[in-house]
Order: structure tokens, then C-alpha cells, then sequence
């Protein structure tokens, strides 16, 4: 639990993707990286469920693209 940092990134490939972070009880955070070498980052803040995170592609993502998903404890 405590402040951590999210980072989505497309690292190859045309199609977007919305990426949807589970990281507790009822605590998500929707990303959304529509272009080859983007990124986005948010910081939150929440109690880690489980001592994990959970990471998931949008149902109706159907492309072929590259993803990179780093997370990291900033407080």
C-alpha cells in the first residue's frame, strides 16, 4: 500500500489499446496509448489487493501491437 507509479507503453504496432489497472478491491485506472512510441503515466495512491496488480486489454482490442507496463514505488 502507499504511492506507486504506473507507466503504459506502446512500443510497436498501429493499434490501440485501452488498458485497464486493477490495483485494489474496487480501485482501477483506465490508459489509453493509441500511437507506436507513447506513453502514459499516472501516479495513484491505494492499497495494493493482494500484493498484486492487475493488468487487462480492453475486450475489444483485436491488434497487433507491443506493449511495455512498468510499475514502481514512489512513496
Amino acid at each position: 500500500k502507499g504511492k506507486f507509479q504506473i507507466t503504459v507503453t506502446m512500443t510497436s504496432g498501429e493499434s490501440s489499446v485501452d488498458v485497464k489497472v486493477h490495483y485494489g478491491s474496487y480501485s482501477y485506472k483506465w490508459f489509453y496509448v493509441s500511437n507506436a512510441g507513447e506513453s502514459e503515466v499516472d501516479s495513484l495512491e491505494g492499497e495494493v489487493f493482494s500484493g498484486t496488480i492487475v493488468v487487462n486489454a480492453s475486450d475489444s482490442y483485436f491488434g497487433e501491437s507491443s506493449w511495455k507496463i512498468t510499475i514502481k514505488a514512489v512513496g
